[in-house]
């Protein structure tokens, strides 16, 4: 008996010694690996080497250089060129304070942490020095907290401070989204992610890139607490992790992933990886899953290796690459998805081939490289069934009082914005200062960064002052509420002196606008002049030539190193003299417009532009001189006089140029109507029109329509329809009070009504209600009735004003008891437990539309059934 028990002793003590080498031989290899990078980067960065790296020379312990050394090898290039060392060296030194202090600090494994709390961004947000605030903040909130707990009382914490509203892709920073008081579902999980870590509990944001069910993208979080990985909605409290409104809606994902900071090695399948960042699938967390092999074959049936695979989803009339794989040297490659539809674009060289793949149908797909794009294609995708993925217990207790939390939380943040400058505020400050009345909606907008707004109108040049509205009108919502008067003033007042070199309007939108794309607004306008001079400005008015040459011969392109979504600002390049392609044609555009040239990025190919005698002139950094191509004028009809709706660009169709051996979508505008796109000039070449039509019962149909475009030319939108038979869902008992002098016989006399139960405080009844108002020109050209109802408590999330598109025949109800009951509501199936839930009724009481849930685009589902 004593001897089994030392084998087994010693058995023991040979796996942990095992375990402990290969942890070590890992250990060794990952600092090799920062060490190999960190020297790359020096050198990728040597124009800034003593801002960035003069830090070194500072005394640092082991731990923080190794840490340094880290967050540079992985950093994007918008970091190395617009922050220096010093704010990187204070960003280590905190978080190794944070971990010291914190009571699960030394439970962490190193990578863990060195992935998930060390780094200095979650996502692709502009950067600032969040961490120790929030820290000071939060630390003596969750004292004595598990991780667990402090991980749910951290959320309660940034519900007091944000909560949902739809804003531009640009991602605010933490400090400047609890400024606003709300932010997107991108900025609320970056805040969570932001307010975890500097706490030091391990968090990252996971998202959705675009959904199966129903256009449009979502974003949580994830958090690490004791050893294990859990969910939950950022800005959302719940009472328990792993539960949020989107369980549902996740569990028809074809695709939810992470991007980690660095080459992470962790248990979770790798999507791709790459010098910044690793891609990881957590799909299965979600959703039911299958794992799809994709062959790629020449004409003659041979493998293709190194090929590039992209699974494209259908969203928002395009087919959206969910992932990119490279193929095997037998031509493999797959990927862990959802078990819906998607459209496989295979290439390399001059070869590509497609088709759509139901996943999980077949093990095996094979892509032939043939050039398949000569005839016009009609195809159906279906998204994955819903499921109940993901199973938690709450008690009604808890749902309780975690609803009075959620209340006391929302009056905390309403009391913060109630801060805001007001009108009344403002006709006392205008009173006083002469202000014309029509700049207060530019005050607010700006929400919290009102005092800055506010000092940049007074300060304004009284000789300048009709340009002041002018300017502030280029400026998106977003810029107004974080952008200082000093930089808007750097903008104004060096553009202000070629005022009057062009019309009006091109001087406004090409000149003295500072927005160019997504880039966080920097005063560069006199930075620019004082680097290039007199002598080179004048030279480059004469001959812009003389710019593009620079461009050319000074910055050096590198796409592979600014692998997020974030442009370095024109400063940052210049001083970096390294940028993606992007940064370096919004640095075009800056420079130009810095030197009194009207310049653009073209609306829709982003190409570089400058205007010169009467005309547009294309920039080509890439490759020789070329002739300017010709460009042709190309409109939108409509001949489907049947439809109920018009129409929209990224919703029902969209155009796309082929470039690089795929079809790139031109981004025109948003939801724009076809006929109000009007005319388009574009280049000789091939395109691909898809039109399509999202089903109710959630079939998607689509076309692809391939040609070429030679010369002017209309093309016709013919959007595929199915006839199917119609529904209905229920009944509404017309006679019911709808209001205390009105039943619902009176709204719907002869027409169709509209009724939306809703919870105003949640997201995904933010975004219908959006969503109604896109389409309030078509609602209210047919006299249709919309009625709005919810609960009593939810008052205090519903302001009408904030929706102020609604259509005019809006009435809000508010009810004591469940919505659904007292409205006097039989419907069939389950009961309806999931809001929002929209539903269309006819005179005679028979719903004959019904949506549960999140779902974005339900306006034009509305208009097919009024």
């Amino acid at each position: 008996m004593k001897g089994k028990v030392l084998r087994a002793c010693s058995l023991l003590f040979i796996v942990l010694y095992i375990s402990s080498c290969d942890s070590s031989t890992k250990e060794i290899e990952e600092n090799k690996a920062v060490d190999v990078r960190f020297e790359k980067v020096k050198e990728l960065a040597k124009h800034r080497s003593d801002e960035l790296f003069g830090v070194f020379e500072q005394s640092l312990t082991d731990e923080e250089v190794y840490a340094l050394k880290f967050l540079y090898s992985f950093m994007p290039l918008s970091d190395l060129a617009d922050y220096d060392g010093e704010f990187f060296l204070d960003h280590v030194k905190t978080t190794l304070m944070i971990r010291k202090n914190a009571s699960w600090g030394d439970s962490i494994p190193d990578d863990i942490f060195y992935h998930f709390v060390m780094p200095h961004r979650v996502n692709n947000e502009n950067l600032d020095t969040s961490r120790i605030v929030f820290y000071n903040e939060l630390k003596p909130r969750i004292f004595g907290m598990s991780m667990y707990e402090a991980a749910l009382e951290i959320n309660h914490w940034c519900h007091e401070k944000v909560e949902y509203q739809p804003t531009d892709e640009r991602t605010s920073a933490p400090l400047a989204t609890v400024k606003s008081s709300f932010g997107r579902c991108g900025e609320e999980s970056t805040f969570l992610v932001s307010a975890l870590r500097s706490v030091g509990i391990p968090a990252r944001q996971v998202y959705v890139p675009r959904w199966a069910h129903s256009d449009d993208n979502h974003a949580w979080v994830e958090v690490w607490a004791s050893g294990k990985w859990y969910f939950m909605g950022a800005c959302e409290p719940e009472p328990v992790l792993n539960l949020g409104w989107f369980n549902l809606p996740a569990s028809r994902s074809m695709l939810v992933h992470s991007r980690v900071f660095g080459v992470y090695k962790g248990t979770e399948e790798v999507n791709s990886v790459n010098d910044k960042f690793t891609n990881i699938n957590v799909t299965d967390r979600y959703a039911k899953t299958v794992k799809q092999y994709i062959r790629v074959v020449d004409e003659k049936n041979k493998p293709v290796p190194n090929a590039t695979v992209e699974f494209q989803i259908y969203n928002y009339a395009e087919f959206y690459p969910l992932t990119e794989k490279k193929t095997d040297k037998k031509g493999f490659a797959f990927m862990s998805t959802g078990k819906g539809d998607l459209l496989i674009w295979a290439y390399k060289d001059q070869k590509f081939g497609f088709s759509k793949v139901t996943m999980g149908e077949n093990d095996t797909v094979t892509i032939v490289l043939n050039n398949n794009d000569k005839n016009d294609i009609e195809m159906f995708f279906w998204p994955p069934q819903p499921s109940e993925h993901v199973k938690v217990n709450v008690t009604e207790e808890m749902k309780a009082a975690n609803k009075i939390r959620f209340a006391n939380e929302d009056s905390v943040r309403n009391a913060y914005v109630g801060s805001f400058i007001s009108q009344e505020k403002f006709n006392k400050i205008a009173s006083g200062k002469n202000l014309e009345p029509d700049l207060f909606p530019f005050l607010e907008k700006s929400k919290g960064n009102y005092d800055e707004i506010l000092s940049f109108i007074e300060n304004f040049d009284d000789g300048q002052k009709h340009w002041l509205k002018s300017f502030l009108g280029t400026l998106a919502d977003k810029d107004l509420r974080d952008t200082k008067a000093d930089i808007l003033d750097d903008h104004i007042s060096e553009a202000i002196r070629y005022a009057y070199d062009y019309l009006p309007e091109d001087f406004i939108q090409y000149i003295m606008a500072p927005r160019i794309a997504n880039e966080m607004i920097v005063p560069y306008r006199a930075f620019l002049r004082e680097k290039f001079g007199r002598s080179f400005i004048s030279k480059t008015r004469n001959d812009v030539n003389n710019l593009i040459k620079w461009v050319k011969d000074s910055i050096v392109i590198n796409d592979e190193e600014q692998t997020y979504n974030l442009p370095i600002t024109p400063t940052g390049v210049y001083k970096l003299r390294v940028a993606d392609r992007l940064s370096r044609d919004i640095f075009f555009v800056a420079t130009c417009r810095s030197f009194g040239i009207p310049s653009r990025l073209e609306p829709g190919t982003k190409t570089p532009q400058y205007f010169w005698i009467e005309k547009w002139v294309d920039v080509r950094f890439d490759g020789k001189e070329e002739k300017q191509e010709k460009k042709y004028n190309i409109t939108f009809t409509s001949t489907n006089y049947n439809l109920k709706f018009k129409p929209q660009y990224y919703h029902h169709f969209t155009l796309a140029k082929f470039e690089k051996n795929k079809y790139k979508t031109l981004e025109l505008e948003y939801y724009a109507d076809f006929d109000k796109l009007g005319k388009i000039e574009l280049a000789a070449g091939k395109y691909m029109l898809l039109t399509s039509n999202r089903l109710e019962s959630g079939k998607i149909l689509v076309n692809l329509d391939f040609f070429e475009i030679k010369g002017n030319m209309k093309i016709n939108l013919k959007i595929p329809d199915e006839k199917v038979e119609n529904m209905v869902y229920g009944k509404l008992d017309m006679d019911n009070k709808a209001t205390a002098d009105k039943s619902f016989r009176d709204f719907g006399k002869s027409k169709n009504i509209v009724i939306g139960v809703l919870v105003p405080g949640e997201e995904p009844s933010k975004h219908t209600l959006n969503d109604i108002q896109l389409v309030k020109e078509n609602i209210d050209r047919e006299g249709i009735e919309l009625i709005l109802v919810m609960s009593e408590n939810e008052k205090v999330n519903f302001k009408k004003s904030a929706y102020p598109k609604l259509p005019e025949k809006t009435t809000v109800i508010y009810t004591k008891s469940d919505p659904v009951k007292e409205l006097g509501l039989t419907l069939s199936g389950e009961k309806a437990t999931t809001y929002p839930l929209f539903i269309v009724v006819k005179p005679n009481g028979d719903i004959i539309y019904k949506n549960e849930g999140y779902k974005i685009g339900i306006g034009n589902d509305l208009l097919k059934k009024l």
